[in-house]
Parts: structure tokens; C-alpha cells; sequence
């Protein structure tokens, strides 16, 4: 095996890896959204409510960020691609059919930012409104790229030489 090969074998395993931590990671979102979706946007929460939705945000911004900087990273090094900023990277995601539209990954940063840096002085409704939504768009994107990987990308197949 060349070292070409072996790199490009390090690299689907990685690619491998990212996919299933963020269908994990994904499954984890899939839970809080269920617990999230009983409950009513409303100007008061009682603390098991603000519980369930504190834990849907802290898992879509998780998953957000695992599917970004891992899941598409690694994608493109196995497709030799260089995307450099993010906004490159949604574009590049788009332009592959990995992805539908470079927009909802754009709008799914943005919230992932909220969450993490300006949460303390956000409109709570408005944050938990966007995360519902955005998290059945979250959800949407990791399955097509999925689908991508499984479609584009079949498993190398083992060698005896390894």
C-alpha cells in the first residue's frame, strides 16, 4: 500500500468516525426536540421546562458545530476539496449536492453563535423558537449528507496487505 493510499484510508476512517459521533450527537437533538415540542412557547417557564429547552440548545449547538467543523471538514479532505471560511464551506456544501441550500447552514451558525456568545441578552422565546425550527433543518442536513457519504463515498474495501 502506498502512503497515498494509506492517507486516503486514514481519511475515510476519520470521515467514518465524524459521521457516526454526529448521528449521536444527532440522536441526543432527536430526544430534547421530542421533550421541547410538548411544551409551549410562553413568557414564563417552570424550571423542568427551561431544564428541557437549556438541553435542546446546548445539544443543537453541539451537534451544529460537530457537523461543521468535523463532518464537513473531513468530507471535503476526503473529496480533496479546500473550502477555508465557513461561508465557504456552506457554498462548497451546496454546490456538491451535499447539501440543498447554503442558507439553512448559514442560519444554523448563526443561532449556534446566539447560543453560545449572546444568550444571557437574547429573547429566550426567540432562541427556543429558532431552535425548534432549525433543529428539524439541522436534522435535515446531517441526513442528506449521509445519504452523500453513503451514496458517493461507498466503504473502501479492506486489503490483505493491511
Amino acid at each position: 500500500m502506498t502512503t497515498e493510499d494509506h492517507r486516503r484510508r486514514l481519511q475515510r476512517a476519520t470521515l467514518q468516525e465524524h459521521l457516526a459521533l454526529v448521528e449521536q450527537s444527532a440522536a441526543a437533538l432527536r430526544h430534547s426536540l421530542a421533550k421541547c415540542a410538548q411544551v409551549e412557547l410562553k413568557a414564563e417557564y417552570t424550571l423542568e421546562e427551561l431544564d428541557h429547552f437549556e438541553a435542546l440548545s446546548a445539544r443543537f449547538a453541539r451537534t451544529a458545530d460537530l457537523y461543521t467543523q468535523k463532518l464537513l471538514k473531513s468530507l471535503f479532505m476526503v473529496l480533496g476539496e479546500d473550502a477555508g471560511s465557513f461561508l465557504d464551506k456552506a457554498r462548497l456544501a451546496e454546490k456538491l449536492a451535499v447539501i440543498d441550500d447554503a442558507e439553512d447552514l448559514g442560519a444554523i451558525r448563526d443561532l449556534r453563535n446566539t447560543i453560545a456568545h449572546e444568550y444571557a441578552v437574547a429573547d429566550l422565546n426567540e432562541v427556543f423558537r429558532r431552535t425548534l425550527v432549525l433543529s428539524d433543518t439541522l436534522l435535515n442536513l446531517i441526513a442528506s449528507t449521509g445519504r452523500y457519504v453513503l451514496e458517493k463515498l461507498p466503504p473502501l474495501a479492506a486489503s490483505g496487505g493491511d
